[in-house]
């Protein structure tokens, strides 16, 4: 200390001088590092605080319930019909700012509390096996499913501006009765704050169908001879038969399929002869209303190939009228024995 004193006083020779710069330059290095530390530490603070999203004007989580009824369904309706729809929510607040952006956050829009079935769009598994939940916001005519995860990124102030919220039960694959739990949670996110989160109530859910009175029908033809053969594709000998059903549930549509037991894949409208079968020349056709019926595989899915319509069921017995006879299918005919399978598969959708 005495060094740096005399050297401050007479500021002359070339050894004091030295000291100086030396006391100095020690000193300055301590003072930039320092000084560098300072700054780093001061940039990493002003990072993390850019980089997220704040409430405005005392806003907080809004959370929204919608309520889903008790749901009759039938069983095979097609997957992604919307089977209802809850009356849309405005989303709150419906027109101030409720929160500030920066720091480049995304909007995160997920849906937790079961699988997704769809991407396109946006559908999620309830624990009731066929039943799906949907999730979205609407402006504008135009609707935004839940469930993508991390999206469009803006810096600034946020507001609903008229934005509503609801949800959609929809078919997702055969369905059961059962009880929807209400577990799937639509959760929207503006980085660390919870900005809204929608949920459905319990509902029940029945799935509609009909029991077969008689799951095995014998249909005995009429024996006729050769001759009453023409030409190919001529018929003979029908004989009516018809499938009994009980619907305990009303408003289900009731589908039908035949399959040729003989040929699985057959989707002519001639039934083939089983093994066994003796006569030549001739084959079984099924009708409906006086019109040959084409065979499809065994499906119960809707709009399986040569599924055709029913009714509408209405609650209690239900018949569905057929008729079964021969057919020439080539030449010449011989006489001998003749007989087929057919079975059928029913849908109601």
């Amino acid at each position: 200390m005495q060094t740096v004193r005399h050297l401050e006083a007479t500021r002359t020779g070339s050894v004091r001088t030295s000291a100086v710069t030396g006391f100095m330059s020690r000193h300055l290095r301590s003072l930039t590092i320092a000084t560098a530390w300072a700054l780093l530490l001061s940039g990493m603070c002003a990072s993390e605080a850019k980089a997220d999203c704040s409430w405005l004007n005392g806003e907080t989580t809004e959370n929204y319930t919608f309520n889903i009824p008790t749901l009759s369904i039938s069983r095979d309706a097609a997957v992604g019909t919307v089977v209802y729809a809850a009356p849309v929510q405005p989303a709150n607040p419906p027109s101030a700012n409720f929160a500030t952006c920066s720091g480049n956050v995304p909007a995160n829009r997920t849906v937790t509390g079961g699988a997704q079935v769809s991407a396109n769009p946006y559908t999620f598994a309830t624990n009731v096996p066929g039943i799906g939940i949907q999730f979205f916001d609407e402006y504008g005519g135009a609707r935004r499913f839940w469930g993508a995860g991390s999206q469009e990124i803006y810096n600034g102030q946020w507001t609903w501006g008229g934005t509503m919220l609801g949800v959609q039960v929809v078919i997702t694959g055969q369905v059961a009765t059962g009880t929807i739990s209400g577990a799937l949670v639509g959760t929207f996110k503006l980085g660390s704050l919870t900005v809204a989160n929608l949920r459905v109530t319990s509902a029940s859910v029945t799935a509609s169908t009909c029991s077969v009175a008689t799951q095995a029908l014998a249909v005995t033809l009429p024996t006729v001879s050769p001759s009453a053969f023409q030409n190919v594709g001529s018929t003979a000998g029908s004989q009516p038969v018809s499938i009994s059903l009980n619907c305990g549930a009303s408003n289900a549509r009731v589908y039908i399929t035949l399959t040729d037991n003989t040929s699985p894949t057959n989707t002519s409208s001639i039934l083939s002869l089983k093994p066994g079968s003796s006569a030549q020349g001739v084959g079984l056709q099924i009708l409906s209303g006086g019109i040959p019926v084409n065979f499809g595989v065994d499906s119960a899915a809707a709009g399986n190939l040569n599924q055709w319509f029913v009714g509408t069921a209405s609650g209690g017995s239900m018949n569905i009228p057929l008729t079964v006879r021969y057919i020439k299918t080539s030449t010449p005919v011989s006489a001998g024995t003749v007989g087929g399978v057919a079975t059928f598969t029913m849908s109601y959708q």
